[in-house]
């Protein structure tokens, strides 16, 4: 089971070679929160994973140079712009999906054709599951 932050980085280091992905382990995980958070603000987002915002900026200024996330202005022109994914960034978020679940495919293979319909229901489950915010806040604990 993935229970260490160096497990967890070695498998985002994974999805992303396997998706020709060029992005680290942080901005991989934040790509997957900002997926299920956005829009949000950079404050709220560091507020809802309980770490300062520096610590967020250095993904979130490789997100954006990358054209996967887009900060946009305040509707009203105050407050807070909001982070949003790009078309780009949706893209990725799916080869990292895709290169995940054929990952996990690939160790399955020769489970018998009885069991694909469950196997597929299961592998969709265990993605979401291993990317979800639960399983990986951890990346967040300690420096990079």
């Amino acid at each position: 089971m993935l229970s260490s932050r160096d497990s967890l980085e070695q498998l985002y280091r994974r999805l992303a070679a396997r998706a020709g992905v060029e992005l680290e382990a942080r901005p991989i995980w934040l790509l997957f929160r900002l997926q299920e958070q956005a829009p949000i603000s950079e404050a709220r987002l560091a507020q809802r994973f309980q770490v300062p915002a520096e610590e967020l900026m250095p993904s979130i200024a490789t997100l954006q140079e990358k054209g996967l996330v887009s900060l946009t202005a305040p509707a009203d022109g105050q407050g807070e712009g909001q982070l949003q994914l790009t078309y780009a960034g949706q893209e990725t978020l799916t080869n990292l999906t895709t290169a995940l679940h054929d990952n996990l495919s690939a160790l399955l293979d020769g489970w018998s054709p009885e069991q694909e319909a469950e196997l597929a229901t299961l592998l969709h489950k265990v993605t979401g599951d291993l990317l979800n915010e639960k399983n990986t806040r951890e990346l967040l604990s300690t420096p990079a």
